[in-house]
């Protein structure tokens, strides 16, 4: 797969910072992973520790309520989905309800660049401010975001 990338510990809850970055190549068409990515009503396709999901509005601005498997209901917000740019991004709402512990705001920003007509790269960046330990948050987000470019890939290809 791709790489990731570290961030000193920091405990600083003002300051925004890097969580995580995972990037990896995925044997499909940026359209058709655009397709999958951007289905912001669907995201228990991308993690299937979400067990439903209900969307107000409709493109930027949109707010999904998501539902995981420990029970929480999780507000995020459709910042921007720029299909000319392959660009993806969402916040949640909410700090209190992250589904990880110490982290205080949350953005994501996907990107996607096409290699070829049949490779594409898929760029995941969050950011936000913590109030604990960065390791656990980082290895959790990068464990998930890895695990979103497999269900995609099982989708409409395979990584690269």
């Amino acid at each position: 797969m791709g790489e990731s990338s570290s961030v000193p510990d920091s405990q600083d809850t003002t300051q925004v910072i890097e969580l995580a970055t995972v990037q990896d190549r995925i044997a499909g068409s940026a359209a058709a992973i655009w397709h999958v990515l951007t289905d912001f009503g669907h995201p228990q396709t991308l993690a299937p520790t979400i067990i439903a999901a209900s969307v107000t509005g409709d493109g930027p601005g949109a707010v999904r309520v998501v539902t995981s498997s420990r029970g929480l209901e999780i507000h995020e917000k459709l910042i921007a989905c720029d299909r000319a740019d392959y660009l993806f991004r969402y916040a949640i709402l909410d700090s209190g309800d992250m589904p990880f512990a110490h982290v205080t705001s949350y953005t994501c920003t996907v990107r996607l660049v096409p290699l070829s007509d049949a490779i594409t790269q898929i760029h995941w960046r969050s950011e936000g401010t913590v109030d604990g330990p960065l390791q656990p948050i980082r290895d959790f987000l990068t464990a998930l975001y890895r695990n979103a470019n497999r269900r995609i890939a099982d989708r409409i290809g395979k990584t690269s």
